[in-house]
């Protein structure tokens, strides 16, 4: 938008929707960053032959989120009407998840 000074020439104004506008290609240029660093690192992972590793962590993050996700399922049944039971085996997922990952840390 622009306005008109007392000369009658017109000078721009930067207006609420142009700061969205540019706030949004910040936010996009720095997740297209992040984006092309996080491809980067995989390449250079394959190319070393190290993709054992990229294997392993991600088997260890699709365990972690089925166990996470069964200990969800519990609490809610547990919340719902099962009781204590179901919610100390929610506790007992929620703990071997996060020991798996404490042993995916380890090494």
């Amino acid at each position: 938008m622009a306005t008109a000074d007392h000369r009658g020439e017109l000078k721009p104004r930067l207006s609420w929707l142009g700061l969205v506008g540019f706030g949004l290609v910040l936010a996009l240029l720095a997740v297209a960053l992040v984006q092309a660093r996080q491809f980067a690192l995989l390449r250079h992972a394959v190319q070393t032959g190290d993709d054992y590793s990229v294997l392993t962590i991600f088997q260890a993050e699709t365990e972690y989120l089925r166990l996470r996700e069964q200990s969800w399922r519990l609490r809610l049944d547990g919340l719902t009407g099962a009781g204590m039971a179901k919610l100390r085996e929610a506790e007992a997922r929620e703990r071997s998840a996060l020991e798996l990952i404490d042993r995916f840390r380890s090494t």
